[in-house]
């Protein structure tokens, strides 16, 4: 398929507006102990539910019909499924130890530490992802492969980027906004 599918571009834009967040999340770790609670807060939240509920599912489809055309990308898609197990943890643990930062306290320098691996390592997850697979998926995936892919996935909005905004996410959108 020489043009890009929709679902590549949905999973491409995903990764765009997560890229937004993991620069507000950078730009927070960088800010030390002033880094606000919330604003990390919300988009972790965000970052443990969409992508791992929504997003990846997709992917996951993605890679099993890729896989069956083309064998020569399964390691690569085998690393990525670990990939999203090891990023929901990452997400997780974060959340927890927001959890435990008492408001009004200045940030731990552990937990910022946390979030910046957190951050690295999405990005470069990404990456990996476009470059690797979304590409090959571009060229060796047939209609039918493409039909049978939409057919298979969740087809709601982003709660926070896409058209309706869901509850719990309008702080976050109004921070992102300015």
């Amino acid at each position: 398929m020489s043009t890009e599918h929709p679902v590549l571009t949905r999973l491409r834009e995903d990764h765009r507006n997560m890229d937004g967040l993991l620069v507000i999340i950078s730009g927070q770790a960088a800010a030390g102990p002033q880094a606000d609670r919330q604003v990390l807060r919300d988009i972790l939240v965000y970052m443990s539910r969409y992508p791992d509920v929504f997003h990846h599912p997709r992917e996951e489809v993605l890679f099993h019909h890729l896989v069956r055309r083309d064998r020569s990308v399964e390691d690569t898609v085998q690393v990525l499924h670990e990939q999203h197990k090891t990023l929901e943890d990452h997400a997780r643990l974060c959340l927890e130890e927001i959890g435990q930062w008492k408001t009004g306290d200045p940030a731990d320098p552990r937990l910022l530490s946390r979030v910046s691996r957190y951050v690295d390592f999405q990005t470069q997850h990404m990456r990996q992802e476009e470059s690797e697979v979304f590409a090959r998926a571009r060229v060796v995936l047939t209609v039918q492969d493409w039909e049978s892919i939409v057919t298979s996935i969740d087809d709601r909005q982003d709660p926070l980027f896409g058209a309706g905004l869901a509850d719990g996410y309008e702080a976050l959108r109004q921070y992102i906004a300015q």
